[in-house]
């Protein structure tokens, strides 16, 4: 019961252990989603970014030879950045151009104007009602904090705003610094480049990669990736047939924005004078911007690591489901390891028990076995000695020493059929060698038995019939084993037989068998006995409840010398009260037949 109990309290903590290495395992796998999105999304925009600063142009150059200036830029960004060998079309918008664009012809390197493709409508309009900011020297683009990146097109918006900015004192409502931000002027002359992106090239060329390097590739990869527009959803990338739903994935990160610390102007800037000072500074190299976003990131978003709205989102979604889904499946596995270890030392623990159990049991059947024989071997020795005693004191003579001479014979008989019993039993169990085989006929190893047990039968008032077919087939059988055995089986029937009472054996020929068949109407078997007779030392509960001596070795002896002849043997209640058993043993072919 202790060792139950522990066994119970193992597999309670061993429940509750993998629901926390789950737990945890959850947890690890979504740091990991998280840091790949993390580093998907730097690397993705990062590209982006150096594509957008390859097309700065400066205004001096720009306005010496535009044509000029945008190859250069077009030429540099597809050095720089994979999005750049992405670039489908670049055009040059300006103030007043509100239905026409200058497009840059690839093949002649020149600027043709043209109308506004229909894809990039909303561009147009978007660039057309704007709100043009202005730092001091620094090249940010009209409505910069929402313009610079157009995700449905999609398209890069690169400003060149004239260096020479003129400044008024209205502040400007997008910056805390009132000195530094000013809303130009309506009619400040301002360019933007709007660089298309070709959307199939920029999912093979640039996202496949990115995905392939920080997820796996679709072949080895644990997790399906889409990446789609966040305006309309449409899919610029999937790892697998079908986009992931929103709905279901595990992670959802906001990609395709600027990141504002990789960006660097590089040419001199000179802020206007704040109040109280009398000099100007000039400031090189780069100037630093910092966003500051107010109040918390909607639930289920990534923050937005630049300082420009991203376009595009992507979606990761474990390949088995999600990863509730696949961490519940891997804490079944573990279950189901755990369990059937616990399952193994569970049924060693019972196979312990049955087999301590079972040697209980046959130990208690050995002595009992051993008391029993004691006592069959007690009674004919005492019957025998008496006798002999009488003989020799001369205490009887005549007739009577004719009967003594006859009870000592029966007495003898019986304790020599009783050592019989235990050496064929003994001889069985320790695997000794069977003696040779010869075909025989049944009929005379029956009248053999008969015989033998006819007097023990008489004594008991019981009758016996043999009924055996004319035509009887040869077996091939060891005679003294075969005698043995159906002793045991005539002899058990006579045993349990009451006074007045008939044995029956008939022997009866089949296609390929000789049955044997040995009924009494004695006080029969209990059916649930029937299943373990033919055990050692096994005696019914009706045999015990009428006190007939036995070892309950008898029907063993019977099964074990069958079924090494390769025959069957069967036992069961009879109609009307007693037992009918059963013997069957294969037959000699006719062309091995030899005549006993």
């Amino acid at each position: 019961m202790l060792l139950l109990a522990l066994l119970g309290v193992v597999a309670t903590l061993q429940y509750r252990w993998v629901g926390d290495v789950s737990v945890a395992e959850r947890d690890r796998l979504q740091a990991s989603l998280r840091s790949r999105a993390s580093e998907f999304a730097a690397a993705l925009d990062g590209d982006v970014t150096r594509a957008f600063a390859a097309f700065e142009i400066d205004a001096a150059r720009f306005d010496a030879d535009a044509a000029g200036a945008v190859s250069e830029a077009v030429d540099r960004a597809a050095r720089e950045s994979a999005t750049g060998n992405a670039v489908r079309a670049v055009f040059v918008a300006g103030p007043g151009e509100a239905e026409t664009v200058r497009r840059w012809e690839r093949d002649s390197a020149t600027l043709e104007t043209v109308t506004w493709p229909p894809e990039l409508e909303p561009t147009r309009r978007r660039l057309a009602t704007a709100s043009p900011l202005a730092v001091a020297g620094v090249p940010l683009p009209p409505g910069f904090m929402g313009d610079a990146l157009d995700g449905e097109a999609p398209a890069l918006i690169v400003p060149m705003t004239p260096q020479d900015t003129p400044f008024h004192s209205t502040p400007g409502q997008a910056g805390t610094d009132q000195y530094m931000v000013r809303t130009l002027p309506p009619r400040t002359a301002w360019h933007a480049l709007v660089v298309w992106l070709d959307p199939d090239r920029v999912g093979s060329e640039v996202i496949g990669p990115l995905v392939a390097r920080h997820f796996g590739d679709s072949a080895s990869s644990d997790f399906n990736v889409s990446v789609v527009s966040k305006g309309s959803g449409r899919s610029l990338f999937r790892s697998d047939a079908a986009d992931v739903d929103p709905k279901s994935a595990d992670l959802a990160a906001d990609v395709f924005a600027l990141r504002l610390a990789d960006l660097h102007w590089t040419r001199p800037v000179a802020p206007p004078s704040l109040p109280g000072e009398g000099t100007s500074t000039t400031v090189k190299d780069r100037v630093a911007i910092t966003i500051v976003r107010r109040g918390d990131a909607g639930a289920g978003e990534s923050p937005v690591p630049t300082g420009s709205g991203a376009g595009w989102r992507v979606l990761v979604r474990a390949r088995g489901g999600s990863l509730d889904a696949v961490v519940a499946r891997s804490r079944m596995r573990n279950l189901a390891v755990s369990l059937g270890v616990l399952g193994i030392l569970a049924a060693s623990f019972a196979l312990i028990l049955i087999g301590s159990a079972r040697a209980q049991r046959l130990a208690r059947q050995q002595l009992e076995f051993v008391a029993s024989v004691s006592h069959e071997l007690r009674t004919p020795l005492a019957v025998i000695r008496s006798a002999g005693e009488n003989l020799a004191d001369g205490v009887v003579a005549g007739d009577q020493v004719a009967q003594y001479g006859a009870l000592i014979r029966n007495e003898g008989r019986r304790l020599s059929d009783m050592v019989e019993r235990v050496m064929d039993f003994s001889g069985m169990t320790s695997g000794a060698v069977a003696r040779s085989r010869r075909p025989i006929d049944v009929a005379a190893v029956v009248d053999a038995t008969v015989s033998a047990v006819q007097p023990d039968a008489a004594e008991r008032g019981v009758t016996m019939h043999v009924r055996t077919a004319d035509h009887r087939p040869l077996v091939n059988a060891d005679a003294d084993a075969l005698r043995s055995a159906l002793q045991n089986a005539v002899g058990n029937a006579v045993k349990y037989s009451t006074a007045g009472g008939a044995v029956e054996i008939d022997v009866v020929a089949t296609p390929r068998t000789l049955r044997l068949t040995v009924s009494d109407r004695g006080i029969g078997i209990d059916a649930g006995d029937i299943p373990h007779v033919f055990k050692p030392f096994f005696r019914g509960r009706r045999a015990v409840a009428s006190q007939v001596r036995g070892s309950g070795v008898g029907l063993s002896v019977v099964q074990r010398v069958v079924v090494a002849h390769g025959g069957d043997v069967r036992i069961a209640s009879r109609d009307g009260g007693g037992t009918v058993l059963e013997i069957e043993l294969p037959i000699v072919p006719a062309s091995g037949a030899v005549s006993a």
